[in-house]
C-alpha cells in the first residue's frame, strides 16, 4: 500500500533481518541511506507537505524547545509564529490530530510484532541553528527527515536502562539541576544532569531515517531549516503485562476480592486468619503465573470496553441445518454461523448484559484464551463482531494485531 511505511522503508540498505539483529535487539543507533521515494510518498499527505500545512491541522498544544534548555508549550494557532521566533516545534500525538496518518505505521508495527496502538506519530519543525539540548527518552524512535539536514550527538545511557519517563536536564533558579524522574531505577544513582560525551555523531540528510533506541542520550542541531516526523514506539512493559494479567485472574476469584486488611493486626485470631489467607492466595497467584501465556501478558491491561449493540438486544444461539449460529434478527436475517471452536465462547458472550472489558474476558474465557482461539484470536473475534455491527466498542485502543 502506498500510504503505509514498512520497516524495510526505514532501514535501507541493510534490510529488516540485519536491522533487527544488529540494531533493534541490541539497542544500537542506526542511520539509513537516503530514501527519496519514501519522502515523496509521505509528502502526498497534505499535512506533511509543508510546516504551514501541518500547523493548519493541529488541534492540541505544541511543545516548544528553545535556547538554554528551554521547554514550553503554545496553542496550535500560535505554533507558526513561535517557529518564526526561532523555537523548535515538537508535535505530539499527530495521529490523533491528523487521523489519516495513523495507518502510516501499521506495517512497521506488524513487522516488529507490536500493537499498532503502541506506535505514535510525532513531528519536529526547526529553524537553522536551533538545538534540542541533550536528553534521553522513554520511547524508541525512528525519525524520518523530510527536509533539511541535522547533526545528532548520541551517547549510550550507562545509568538508566528502560526508563519509564524522559529526562530533560533543566537548571533551576538556585543553579542546581532537576534530577531524573527514574533515578530510583538507575544502576548508578548518580545519574548525570548533563549529557555525557557523545559516543558517535550522525548527520542525517533529507530522506534518511535515524533510529534512536530507548534511553540513549541525544542532542540535535538543525544545520538548516528542518521538517521531520517520528514513528515512536511505546507500549506496555513486561511489568505492566504480568501485573495486569495476574490481577485480572485473581479478581475472578472470590477470596482474592476480599479486602486486604489485618496484616498489622495484633489480635492472634485476626493475624492467623490473614496469614492463612495470604498463603492461600500466594499459592493461587503462583499457579496463575505458571499457566499464563505470552498473549495473555501482552494483552493484559488493555483499556478497550465493549457492549452489545442496541440492535442486538434480542440475541440467541440457535441450531441450524449446518450447526450452531448467532441469531440477531434486527442486524441480519441470516444467523451468523459459528464453528465448534467459537461456539462455547460466544455462548458466554451472549449472556453478558453490561459493558465488559478485557479483564472480564480474561476470567470468563480463560479456557478459550489458553486453547485453540488464543488471546489475540479472541480480540480479533471481538473486532469482527464490532465491524459487523453486533458489538460496539465503547472506549479503548485500536485492534492490537
Amino acid at each position: 500500500m502506498s500510504d503505509v511505511v514498512t520497516l524495510d522503508d526505514l532501514v535501507r540498505p541493510i534490510g529488516v533481518e540485519r536491522f533487527v539483529t544488529e540494531h533493534w535487539l541490541p539497542e544500537v543507533p542506526f542511520l539509513s541511506a537516503p530514501n527519496p521515494e519514501l519522502v515523496a510518498r509521505l509528502r502526498t499527505f497534505e499535512a506533511l507537505s509543508s510546516p504551514e500545512a501541518l500547523c493548519s491541522r493541529l488541534t492540541k498544544d505544541v511543545v516548544l524547545f528553545g535556547p538554554n534548555q528551554f521547554r514550553g508549550k503554545c496553542g496550535p494557532s500560535e505554533a507558526l509564529g513561535r517557529l518564526r521566533d526561532g523555537f523548535t516545534l515538537y508535535v505530539l500525538a499527530l495521529e490523533q490530530q491528523v487521523p489519516e496518518l495513523r495507518r502510516l505505521a501499521t506495517a512497521t508495527a506488524d513487522a516488529l510484532g507490536m500493537a499498532n496502538m503502541a506506535v505514535n506519530i510525532e513531528a519536529f519543525v526547526a529553524r537553522a541553528g536551533s538545538v534540542s539540548s541533550g536528553h534521553f527518552d522513554h520511547d524508541i524512535n525512528f525519525q524520518i527527515l523530510l527536509e533539511g539536514s541535522k547533526r545528532w550527538h548520541v551517547a549510550e545511557n550507562r545509568h538508566v536502562r528502560n526508563p519509564m519517563q524522559p529526562y530533560h536536564p533543566a537548571r533551576q533558579p538556585d543553579g542546581t539541576y532537576i534530577a531524573a524522574l527514574d533515578e530510583a531505577y538507575a544502576r548508578d544513582l548518580d545519574v548525570p544532569t548533563q549529557m555525557p560525551a557523545p559516543d558517535r555523531v550522525f548527520e542525517p540528510a533529507a530522506g534518511t531515517v535515524i533510529f534512536i533506541p530507548r534511553a540513549w542520550w541525544h542532542e540535535v542541531e538543525s544545520i538548516t531549516d528542518c521538517f521531520a516526523i517520528n514513528i515512536g514506539v511505546k507500549g506496555p512493559t513486561w511489568a505492566n503485562g504480568f501485573s495486569a494479567a495476574l490481577g485480572d485472574l485473581l479478581s475472578g476469584e472470590e477470596l482474592a476480592r476480599e479486602y486486604c486488611y489485618g496484616a498489622l493486626a495484633h489480635a492472634p485470631e485476626t493475624k492467623d486468619h490473614v496469614v492463612r489467607r495470604f498463603e492461600q492466595l500466594r499459592a493461587r497467584a503462583i499457579q496463575h503465573l505458571q499457566n499464563l501465556t505470552l498473549e495473555e501478558v501482552y494483552l493484559a491491561g488493555k483499556t478497550a470496553v465493549w457492549r452489545w449493540a442496541p440492535a442486538a438486544s434480542d440475541r440467541a444461539i440457535v441450531q441450524t441445518a449446518s450447526g450452531w449460529a448467532l441469531d440477531v434478527p434486527a442486524i441480519s436475517p441470516e444467523p451468523l454461523e459459528l464453528d465448534d471452536v467459537l461456539l462455547g465462547l460466544v455462548r458466554k458472550l451472549v449472556r453478558l448484559k453490561r459493558p465488559f472489558d478485557w479483564g472480564h474476558l480474561a476470567v470468563i474465557a480463560t479456557e478459550e484464551i489458553r486453547g485453540e482461539i488464543g488471546a489475540v484470536g479472541l480480540w480479533n473475534l471481538l473486532t469482527d463482531l464490532v465491524e459487523a455491527g453486533y458489538l460496539v466498542r465503547v472506549s479503548g485502543e485500536l485492534n492490537p494485531g
